[in-house]
């Protein structure tokens, strides 16, 4: 059953991972503040 739970957390936070992902190509302005792609100095 831990297995099971700890597959599962696994699981959301590759889910929530992908989707903040996904919102930051379609939103870049929201995120350049602290942007980790090589932002201003």
């Amino acid at each position: 059953a831990q297995n099971d739970a700890q597959h599962k957390n696994l699981a959301d936070a590759s889910f929530n991972l992908n989707n903040l992902f996904i919102d930051v190509k379609a939103h870049p302005k929201r995120y350049v503040s602290f942007s980790v792609f090589g932002g201003k100095d």
